[in-house]
């Protein structure tokens, strides 16, 4: 059967069910559920039906038994006599005290359906239950007077139901209208100009089936069934409830639409929406399917009681699975009896213990979803992490390989450094490095590094510092637009404690000014110390009140600009300006003191060292820096030099490291480019 033939099947099986009753000719039999039970419910049921409360008599014609049950010698309705049914007499009674309904109900019979009750008991009152729950059974194609008419069994059954209403059938539509009817009833979308004039011209005898075919197999038509099934479903990717917060069910969605397109059995369709995960090993669609359940409405609202949403969550699924399912009215049975439909209390409390076992909770999120969860890997991305995980393997053996390769030359490496450090042991980094900060190990991506696994205080970066990959040592940091790190709680010196500082910068500003390395108060009458330049001079201040109390030495000669140089400044801790000691690329400089006022009182200030600035000031923008070192003592020409000439790449892990770098504390940082 072709995709045409299953669209006019169920046409029939439509058609069938809605113009006909059960084994019954149209126009000739009373139907109980399409012409009387909508009768007895509007004007009888109220004292006559499923409430207790207001229940009549002890009678209800709600149910079979009771309807056409004896008592005293009558019953409601006796089949085939109307003379026999006391419910005949009684709407047809003049007597107030007896017509039913009564007259203060306000709800009288009209003739015409005083009319067809009586046809029903004629015809021997057949009972029909709820249509929910009776089989459809295939009816026999009507026969006409128009076979020539005919062109399929839907047809003969329009025909009957004109001939019953003394109509005629219209002319055939004209082509172009044909196929706007069917892209509008199977895709919600007009054909294009195009379409219209490919279907006009063409002639084939299966031209219209060939339309239906395609459209039947087109993602517009699934989405055009599957916007219905949402809205039963009640699809949403929002939580609903207070803020309304984003979800993602879109792929429950996207199942839906394969399941349309794909013509999915409907008893597949309904088990894996309704229990999809507890199929035995369920695939992830599976899983996914059963996300029917959890498009309900959920809240994270602070003054909710989780328990009571929880709850919630069980009797909306209770209701859409109801109503979806088997077209019921279910969440009436919540609070009472169902008025209506077959559904007591109990069985609508025995059908809820079925969700009651939900692992989700009351309380839920209003950033995505709520666990339990399912992963879902689209299957363009199955394909990338596939790919991806053949590179790995292939870098992994890769690795292996070059690991073995690498032996040799390593042992090579290991004997020649053995045999360079025992003939110079000043290859070994100088006592007294208290902070070390290479910045060739920063990792942007995750805030982090590798060096410092002795670390008493933590390096911020602020105002995002640019990455610089090849700076003097791999790694370093630029200054631009006022940016620079921190080291709190570290460098407390005084003014009689002796220090080094030391770091490889490299500038494209002329007659370069500002603070490289320092801990000072400006505020404060600029307490404190620097690594300074003046001019594009190095120097230093060690202050404890500006100018009054303080001591400022710099270098005659200006570094280079656009060259890495290394700049070192040491102090001895005796208060003059031959306590400092001024260093380019290892050489020591003349010196020029523009200061000589500082007394024994103490430099110390609250004020965190920074690299790349003062506290406030002194901005140090157009410069890379890396390889800043602070000693706790005043290093010789010869260590200098040695700290000069260690590449980081080489050197052992510094002895009694107390400061490193540790980007996990991030204050308003972003990754540098």
């Amino acid at each position: 059967m072709n995709i045409l033939n299953k669209f006019k099947s169920f046409l029939l099986f439509i058609l069938a069910s809605t113009f006909f009753s059960v084994d019954q000719t149209y126009g000739e039999a009373v139907s109980f559920n399409r012409d009387i039970r909508p009768i007895l419910s509007s004007k009888c049921f109220f004292c006559h039906g499923p409430s207790e409360k207001s229940r009549k008599a002890k009678l209800r014609l709600d149910i079979e038994e009771n309807a056409f049950r004896q008592k005293d010698g009558l019953a409601a309705f006796v089949r085939k006599s109307v003379e026999d049914s006391e419910a005949w007499h009684r709407i047809t009674s003049e007597d107030p005290d007896e017509v039913m309904p009564p007259p203060e109900f306000k709800k009288e019979l009209t003739k015409a359906e005083i009319n067809t009750i009586k046809a029903w008991i004629e015809q021997g009152a057949k009972w029909e239950g709820h249509w929910a729950f009776i089989p459809v059974k295939q009816t026999k194609e009507p026969k006409t007077e128009l076979p020539q008419w005919i062109r399929n069994p839907i047809d003969s059954f329009v025909l009957r139901t004109l001939n019953d209403k003394n109509l005629t059938p219209s002319p055939e539509a004209d082509r172009r209208t044909l196929i706007r009817r069917i892209y509008f009833d199977l895709t919600g979308l007009p054909p294009t100009p195009s379409e219209i004039n490919d279907f006009i011209l063409d002639h084939t005898p299966n031209a219209f089936e060939k339309i239906v075919d395609r459209l039947l197999d087109s993602d517009a038509y699934a989405e055009r069934m599957t916007l219905v099934w949402m809205d039963a479903a009640r699809y949403g990717d929002t939580s609903v409830f207070h803020d309304d917060g984003p979800r993602d069910m879109w792929p429950w969605r996207d199942w839906i639409l394969n399941a349309y397109k794909n013509n999915m059995p409907f008893d597949q369709f309904t088990i894996e929406q309704l229990a999809g995960d507890l199929l035995s090993n369920p695939t992830d669609a599976q899983k996914i399917a059963s996300g029917f359940n959890r498009n309900h409405a959920t809240t994270d609202e602070g003054g909710v009681i989780a328990e009571e949403f929880r709850v919630e969550y069980v009797v909306d699924r209770d209701k859409t699975t109801g109503n979806v399912w088997m077209g019921l009215t279910m969440e009436c049975a919540q609070c009472h009896d169902h008025k209506y439909d077959p559904i007591s209390q109990e069985e609508y409390f025995k059908f809820y213990a079925f969700y009651n076992n939900n692992a989700d909770p009351g309380m839920q999120t209003r950033k995505g979803n709520t666990a339990p969860m399912v992963e879902v890997i689209t299957t363009e991305r199955k394909k990338q992490l596939s790919e991806a995980n053949e590179e790995v393997e292939k870098a992994v053996t890769a690795l292996q390989d070059r690991r073995k390769e690498s032996i040799q030359s390593f042992d090579l490496w290991r004997e020649k450094t053995i045999k360079d450090l025992k003939q110079n042991p000043d290859l070994l980094e100088p006592q007294g490095l208290i902070a070390y900060l290479p910045f060739d190990q920063l990792n942007f991506e995750t805030n982090s590094t590798a060096q410092g696994n002795q670390i008493k205080t933590s390096c911020k970066l602020h105002q995002s510092p640019k990455s610089v990959k090849q700076a003097k040592f791999s790694g370093g940091i630029k200054i631009e637009n006022n940016a620079f790190a921190e080291l709190p709680n570290f460098g407390d010196f005084e003014h009689d404690q002796a220090f080094t500082l030391s770091a490889w910068i490299k500038t494209s500003v002329q007659d370069l000014g500002g603070a490289i390395l320092g801990k000072m108060n400006e505020g404060n009458k600029h307490r404190g110390y620097d690594l300074w330049m003046d001019k594009g001079r190095i120097g230093t201040h060690i202050v404890h009140a500006w100018p009054d109390n303080a001591l400022k030495v710099v270098s005659k000669k200006r570094i280079p600009i656009n060259k890495w140089v290394h700049l070192c400044v040491s102090y001895s801790g005796k208060r003059n300006p031959g306590a400092v000691e001024i260093y380019i690329d290892g050489a020591k400089q003349e010196k020029v003191t523009a200061m000589n006022t500082l007394q024994a009182k103490t430099i110390k200030t609250d004020k965190p060292f920074r690299i790349g600035r003062r506290f406030k000031s002194a901005h140090l923008n157009g410069t890379e820096i890396d390889d800043v070192r602070v000693y706790n003592r005043n290093l010789s020409q010869e260590e200098i030099k040695t700290i000069m000439s260690l590449p980081y790449s080489t050197s052992p892990e510094p002895a009694g490291l107390t400061s490193g770098l540790n980007f996990d504390l991030f204050e308003g940082n972003k990754p540098g480019t």
